[in-house]
């Protein structure tokens, strides 16, 4: 049986990438909402060109898979790692909302092919046994990376050059150790999807869920800078309070997770639903009030409970269907994320366009309570899965992960036991 540390070594190339490029695009993320304060965008327009990135995102589901199969995969890495550090330099020479919203399109879609080519590396070498803890490693992986990112914003001036430059160079770096690598690429053939109605009236619940959870984070990450900058927060606080909901998302992951197994899911859903919309109401006042240890508490705690909502939601409904529906089903819900992240924004950003900045969170807050009325009433309807078709939770990063179950593996190799296609995710 393979060992932990050997697969772990074994992808540490494409983990380091990954590493590379999420910090690359975690601070690319927030100097463009704090950027666009100074170019004196309007706060619509902000929205508006946040959610670009999940137009690009759905695009890049839609055509990367083909090209992945058509030219490979380092190729394909090299390829939009490249195009998403230049998009970055870009950002800075043309300030205008139009080129933005382009840019921003382009960014998403190639960040999902970088995504869709790093979870196939992982998925087709992680044996069954360790899949569960090699995809643990690889949400604390991206989280940690974009925590990272966040933190770069101390080194220079939101209004200079110097932090886009930082962006583009995190991105060309990330092609360094995928192209070096020695673990083989895996073979592959895009999997259809499953209808998303089909799943709706499997698991109403799980669909709902990640849909709200896309919708919330969307509007957060896209309009967080936006609201900081009008509620008189400085770079630095507002890099620390992202930083802080990483971690949080970071430490939450694997106990919620745990409990989700033991319990009825749906009530740890409806739990984490009332602590986000609780802290999210509160943050606006926290901030009036003054005192950072605070906000950043409440960071830590509103990205502990938001970012376990998606993978929760993704393991309800894997509990309902069979083994081989799985990876077509968390295609399906790809596309149900991505169109999430992009109306989140466009409704947050018009809301706050009429009503003022503080509506942001209001408006998250709104969303969860929704969504834990919602779980109220599906208890009524329906029980709790037992616990022996019960499928183990996987951690997940919420709207900014893509997937790499489009893709199953062409057969399996004899000599290893790094290719196996039923992933319980």
């Amino acid at each position: 049986m393979t060992q932990p540390l050997t697969v772990f070594f074994r992808l540490s190339a494409p983990l380091l990438s990954m590493w590379l490029l999420l910090a690359g695009n975690g601070l690319q993320g927030t100097i463009l909402g704090l950027r666009a304060g100074y170019e004196g965008f309007s706060t619509e327009a902000v929205g508006i060109i946040m959610s670009a990135y999940f137009i690009g995102y759905i695009l890049g589901t839609l055509t990367i898979p083909k090209l992945v199969t058509n030219v490979g995969y380092i190729r394909i890495f090299a390829v939009l790692a490249s195009a998403g550090s230049t998009m970055t330099i870009f950002h800075v020479l043309f300030p205008n909302e139009i080129a933005w919203f382009f840019m921003r399109i382009i960014t998403g879609y190639c960040m999902m092919g970088l995504y869709l080519v790093v979870e196939s590396w992982l998925n087709s070498n992680s044996p069954n046994h360790l899949r569960g803890r090699v995809f643990a490693l690889y949400m604390i992986v991206n989280l940690g990376g974009i925590a990272f990112g966040q933190q770069l914003i101390h080194f220079a001036e939101v209004s200079g050059f110097t932090l886009f430059l930082l962006s583009s160079v995190l991105f060309s770096l990330a092609v360094v150790p995928v192209g070096l690598t020695r673990t083989p690429a895996p073979e592959t053939i895009p999997s259809k999807r499953m209808k998303v109605s089909r799943l709706y009236k499997l698991a109403p619940y799980g669909v709902v869920g990640v849909f709200i959870a896309a919708l919330c984070s969307g509007a957060f990450w896209g309009l967080f800078p936006t609201f900081g900058l009008h509620s008189g927060l400085s770079a630095s606080d507002i890099a620390n309070f992202l930083t802080a909901t990483l971690i949080g998302g970071i430490c939450m992951q694997m106990p919620v997770g745990m409990l989700s197994d033991r319990f009825d899911r749906r009530i740890m859903i409806m739990s984490m639903c009332f602590i986000s919309a609780t802290v999210a109401a509160s943050v606006p006042f926290i901030i009036s009030l003054g005192g950072n240890g605070w906000l950043y508490l409440a960071g830590f705690l509103y990205g502990g409970s938001l970012m376990t909502i998606n993978g929760m939601s993704m393991a309800h409904i894997n509990d309902r269907l069979e083994k081989v529906d799985i990876m077509r089903a968390a295609s399906s819900m790809l596309m149900v994320t991505a169109i999430g992240a992009i109306i989140g924004p466009i409704i947050a950003s018009f809301l706050m366009g009429m009503a003022g900045e503080t509506v942001l969170f209001f408006f998250i807050a709104i969303c969860q309570t929704v969504m834990l009325g919602f779980g109220a009433f599906r208890l009524m309807q329906r029980k709790a899965v037992s616990e022996t078709v019960r499928k183990p939770f996987m951690p997940s990063i919420s709207a900014f992960g893509a997937s790499a179950r489009f893709f199953r593996p062409k057969r399996k190799l004899e000599n290893t036991d790094a290719l196996s296609t039923s992933v319980d995710s």
